[in-house]
């Protein structure tokens, strides 16, 4: 059996997706496709934070938490969020899911129906900043029901099969590996465009319906909001620096500023030394050069976790976003 009729096999008898696509990093090898290769890669081992994931593994979901107030304690109240700004409410109404496979198949094996990612308290705090409710929000997670880990897995193993099927039909002897090689590195290219990662997607089309309700959490998968979670030193400076991608975004004659800003701020980071003042100076020069520095700036913030959003860095950080 080739290795094309045994991936198409494997697909069709719906066995271990982690399996399979191990067989199909040796097909993404055999065709030279880089794009496949990466693919299949964080498929298995999970998307990194901060990277983009595909379409089918972003959902709009709905937050529940527990309310306090003088005389009692309710838990698993669906929190509203259209009063809430824009932007914090895209980011508390939407979830990735980062996990590679064999993860989420674990999930699946755990019988349970729904999965919660708990909000970072900062964002806890900036919603009781515009109360809705008869009471303050002590606790919030995000909600992500068990079909959407199926609807993912399903995905994954449809897009390859359909893959697979249209290399056979520009090349009906691709089960032959010297064929396989000689396949057009622009024929995989443009089916892998086209079939695997949804090229007309233009923006979240999972929607969750009758997710209200409190359930066991799991720390089982990396399931994530659309702000990376930072635990690490370098990984809040790498994120710091990464703000000069969206330099376009800044007025000509600011950019140099906003670049000393993030060098500052980096180092700052790095140390832990640099005076207050001298950090709400540079994260104002970032966030008022433009709507998407500041929005880039307060996600890195508010992903910001552990011991680390402890120092008076990020004290001042907040000051200059004014939270």
């Amino acid at each position: 059996m080739s290795l094309i009729d045994e991936i198409r096999s494997d697909l069709l008898d719906r066995k271990p997706l982690n399996t399979t696509l191990r067989k199909a990093l040796v097909l993404a090898h055999k065709l030279k496709s880089a794009e496949l290769k990466s693919w299949v890669d964080a498929e298995l081992n999970g998307y990194r934070r901060g990277g983009e994931t595909p379409d089918y593994r972003r959902f709009a979901t709905q937050s529940v938490g527990t309310i306090q107030n003088i005389s009692l304690v309710a838990r698993g109240i669906p929190l509203p969020t259209l009063h809430l700004d824009e932007d914090l409410r895209a980011l508390l109404n939407n979830v990735e899911v980062r996990g590679g496979v064999r993860e989420l198949e674990s999930l699946l094996e755990s019988g349970q129906d729904k999965f919660e990612l708990p909000w970072q308290p900062d964002l806890i705090r900036l919603y009781n900043m515009k109360p809705v409710l008869n009471g303050v929000c002590i606790q919030a997670s995000r909600v992500l029901p068990r079909t959407a880990i199926e609807s993912i897995l399903d995905t994954v193993g449809t897009r390859l099969l359909s893959f697979i099927l249209e290399i056979e039909d520009n090349e009906p002897s691709a089960g032959n590996v010297p064929a396989l090689e000689k396949i057009p590195s622009e024929v995989t290219r443009r089916l892998f465009t086209r079939i695997i990662m949804n090229e007309h997607y233009h923006g979240p089309v999972n929607r969750i319906e009758g997710n209200q309700g409190c359930n066991i959490a799991t720390d089982q998968a990396r399931i994530s909001s659309s702000t990376a979670i930072y635990e690490r030193k370098e990984e809040v400076v790498r994120a710091v620096e990464s703000l000069r991608s969206q330099m376009d975004s800044v007025a000509e004659p600011k950019r140099s500023e906003v670049d000393d800003a993030i060098s500052f701020l980096a180092q700052a980071i790095q140390t832990e030394d640099a005076p207050k003042a001298k950090i709400v100076l540079a994260a104002e020069t970032i966030s008022n050069s433009s709507d998407v520095m500041k929005k880039g700036l307060r996600d890195i913030c508010l992903g910001t976790s552990g011991s680390l959003i402890a120092t008076g860095v990020w004290e001042g950080v907040k000051y200059a976003l004014g939270y």
